[in-house]
């Protein structure tokens, strides 16, 4: 029985051959690319595998050919623009001379004289509720602070 599928095309780079899968999905023609997952896993393989061929029905070969060739190349990729500053601004007075707070500093300011006599007297479980309830409250405090009006939020 002769082969239902037709190569249309070879490649020796996944990115290449995925762009062309996606522009033959999107023209709705049924594709598939033999050894893409064998050269994925190991992309030395390509050459044994004497590359990803990409096969269509061979009913399907001349307008998946005209797919192909429309196809856009895989370009540069955009290079990554860090998002802006967001400016926080102080709802009261509009200033954005936002200070924020240490919290983690707190927490150790709070709880760790506490643990440390609570472990000195023996009470482990009074030692682990206090670091416990420092950790509450150091979590409830507002963490920003106005340094122009003093509104804490």
């Amino acid at each position: 029985m002769a082969d239902p599928l037709a190569t249309l095309a070879t490649y020796w780079s996944l990115e290449e051959c995925a762009v062309h899968r996606t522009a033959l999905d999107a023209a709705a023609i049924p594709n598939f690319a033999d050894d893409y997952f064998i050269i994925n896993v190991n992309w030395l393989n390509a050459n044994a595998m004497r590359g990803i061929k990409l096969r269509v029905p061979r009913e399907d070969l001349a307008s998946a050919a005209e797919v192909i060739e429309g196809a856009s190349e895989i370009g540069e990729p955009e290079p990554f623009e860090e998002p802006g500053e967001r400016s926080e601004v102080c709802e009261v007075c509009g200033s954005t001379a936002i200070d924020s707070t240490q919290k983690w500093l707190a927490y150790l300011g709070i709880g760790v004289p506490f643990m440390g006599a609570a472990i000195a007297v023996h009470q482990t479980l009074s030692a682990f509720l206090v670091m416990l309830a420092a950790l509450f409250i150091v979590l409830m405090t507002p963490s920003r602070r106005c340094t122009e009006c003093g509104e804490r939020w």
